[in-house]
């Protein structure tokens, strides 16, 4: 290129230092896309975020491609072949470069309101080869606590604690705000199961839907989410980003007093985990909406 010429484009100028040199010396001015702050007034020029995309959507082609098993589950008139177990990593994205304001200081993490109170949970389960279902008691804890994967002050979450004794299983539920900008997500839930080794249904292997009821009795809608699988009793959901999606949400949330988590056995028994929310629940969820800067 000539002196005076300009070039725009993905350079990755910290790991081409003589390309970069050699433009220099030339005369060319250079532009690396790569290098724009991902800031809002330059987002029609943000390169990183729809590349991230494309690469995230390419990445899961190559892996199928690369499996030697499949990856949904199929079922065909010769039986049905077991999806294979996958796990999506990822990370968040950094921001480049300096916006030149002082980002604002998170809001301190709010004392919990009310004291803790243990609330009901119940656990139905499929009865095996014609029998009754299992109706097993436990209780629930809802809790405002620290976010540890936030490196920041006054950043929490929401965790919700479940406890079915005579099954010896044990619940971890919190839920966070999506801080990924490339993730279309408002918030992410984690879901974590605790069965001992004797479990008769082996590990929970499937948890397709949060759904909120009025009642414990009533039926219930599922919130609009997206549900995966990270490994046998450990699943993440992620919460609809469009503003429609979270407006209903917000209002199943806030207005439903009961949850139902329905479970999938390893060996093929349903469940459904009812917890209760109305109380000392809708508290805790209304101070982190708060802290999150999403209340009212």
């Amino acid at each position: 290129m000539r002196s005076g010429q300009t070039l725009i484009g993905f350079l990755a100028p910290r790991n081409a230092e003589n390309q970069i040199g050699a433009l220099t010396a030339a005369g060319v001015q250079a532009f690396a896309v790569e290098s724009i702050p991902r800031i809002s007034r330059a987002q029609v020029m943000d390169a990183l975020s729809s590349q991230a995309n494309v690469a995230g959507y390419k990445a899961v082609l190559v892996a199928a491609s690369e499996s030697t098993r499949f990856f949904p589950m199929l079922t065909t008139a010769a039986g049905t072949v077991k999806p294979v177990p996958t796990q999506t990593i990822t990370t968040t994205p950094q921001i480049q470069g300096d916006t030149g304001t002082k980002p604002a200081e998170p809001p301190a993490p709010p004392k919990q309101a009310v004291p803790l109170v243990a609330q009901k949970a119940i656990l139905y389960e499929e009865g095996k080869a014609g029998a009754q279902a299992l109706i097993t008691s436990g209780k629930v804890v809802w809790q405002v606590v620290p976010d540890p994967t936030v490196g920041k002050d006054g950043a929490v979450m929401l965790r919700v604690r479940a406890e079915i004794p005579d099954r010896k299983m044990v619940v971890n539920l919190s839920m966070r705000p999506n801080a990924d900008a490339s993730f279309p997500a408002s918030h992410l839930v984690e879901i974590k199961f605790q069965v001992p080794s004797d479990f008769d249904g082996k590990a929970v292997t499937g948890v397709p839907a949060l759904i909120m009821k009025a009642t414990e009795q009533a039926r219930g809608d599922p919130l609009v989410a997206a549900s995966a699988k990270v490994a046998d009793n450990f699943f993440w959901i992620a919460l609809g980003s469009g503003e429609a999606e979270k407006e209903r949400n917000f209002k199943l949330l806030k207005e439903r007093g009961w949850i139902d988590v329905p479970l999938l056995y390893e060996n093929g028994r349903r469940a459904i985990l009812t917890l209760e929310k109305a109380g000392s629940g809708d508290q805790a969820l209304a101070d982190a909406m708060t802290a999150w800067g999403q209340g009212g």
